[in-house]
């Protein structure tokens, strides 16, 4: 969607801008509901005292506006993932700002409010027939509605936020469960080789087949097999790259932190296990060099890739999940030393 493009797009540019215009809003709604708030109450208070009724709805104000302006800004965090917004793109707003920007724009609302209520104050005028009641009940009166008020945004702020920690959690679950993806010695002997996929079936999902659940697609495994049988080195390198990509292909929560974990914890490790297939000797003919790496990773993609379907998918993977990444400096599940060839 073109416009949410174009707010991860501004948020991307201009951190600190984006941060003060969210600030607003948030600060707004505190503003907008703590000044009615406080209005409410001074209405009740100011037929028996309207300086004790301004000391009052003043220090209501700010508590309203306190409480209003932080259950925003947590609503607001809540719903803009969910529209597309990139998640890692917001928590980089936290450090855009230093400390006297947020105190300043709620400095501003606050005295904002509090010089409406004076204005308020100034211009009210105590009625002649006005029914007496206690302190506590006119209090009482002038809050009650404010405090439905608060407790209802409360709720609303917590059942919208109930989907965001399920997603956590899954989230937390699912990079459990890539970090302890491993390729096995097994795996690399060809210990638990599958049997050939049934040619007319074996691309018709995106997942294809893993009969022996090894997280490699059977077809993919073969290849590799078919392609190196006497280099069991050769193969743990090109077997864990279609390892890290077919996990990509199969995430049960997709989303950019998981999506990401499989980059970083995966894809990395496997293309460094594959540079050190070659000895950094061959970086005196740098081109020949990526010529060899190449050629092993594209053998991979081509075979995982072998789809218009796999393609797209791996393509949006990448358009709608990744930002950014760290690079990893380890490299092979297997130590290239403890294997016969």
């Amino acid at each position: 969607m073109q416009f949410i493009e174009n707010v991860n797009l501004l948020l991307y540019l201009y951190p600190l801008g984006s941060w003060i215009f969210l600030a607003a809003i948030d600060s707004l709604a505190g503003f907008f509901l703590g000044y009615h708030g406080a209005r409410r109450l001074f209405k009740e208070l100011y037929q028996k005292n309207k300086k004790i009724a301004f000391g009052a709805s003043a220090l209501w104000y700010a508590v309203l506006f306190l409480y209003f302006s932080t259950v925003s800004k947590a609503i607001i965090e809540t719903v803009l993932p969910f529209l597309g917004v990139s998640q890692d793109l917001l928590e980089r707003l936290k450090f855009a700002p230093e400390n006297w920007h947020g105190y300043g724009i709620w400095a501003l609302f606050v005295l904002a409010g509090l010089a409406r209520l004076a204005l308020r104050a100034k211009r009210a005028s105590i009625a002649q027939e006005t029914i007496q009641l206690h302190w506590l009940k006119a209090a009482w009166r002038g809050t009650k509605i404010w405090l439905l008020v608060a407790a209802l945004s409360f709720v609303l702020m917590i059942f919208l936020r109930i989907p965001v920690v399920l997603e956590t959690d899954r989230t937390k679950e699912q990079i459990e469960k890539i970090r302890a993806t491993k390729l096995t010695v097994d795996d690399v002997m060809g210990v638990n080789l599958p049997i050939p996929p049934d040619p007319e079936l074996k691309d018709a999902t995106i997942a294809g087949f893993d009969s022996n659940r090894n997280g490699i697609r059977d077809d993919v495994e073969l290849a590799i097999f078919e392609a190196y049988p006497d280099s069991a080195r050769t193969r743990a390198a090109l077997l864990q790259y279609a390892l890290a990509l077919q996990t990509q292909m199969t995430l049960e929560v997709v989303n950019e932190e998981t999506f990401v974990a499989t980059i970083e914890e995966l894809e990395e490790k496997a293309h460094n296990c594959i540079l050190d297939l070659f000895p950094r000797g061959d970086l005196d003919n740098l081109e020949e060099y990526l010529a060899k790496i190449n050629n092993l990773t594209d053998l991979v993609e081509n075979l995982q890739y072998n789809t218009e379907q796999r393609k797209q998918k791996i393509h949006d993977l990448y358009e709608q999940n990744l930002d950014s990444f760290s690079g990893s400096i380890e490299s092979c599940a297997i130590d290239p030393s403890s294997l016969p060839n």
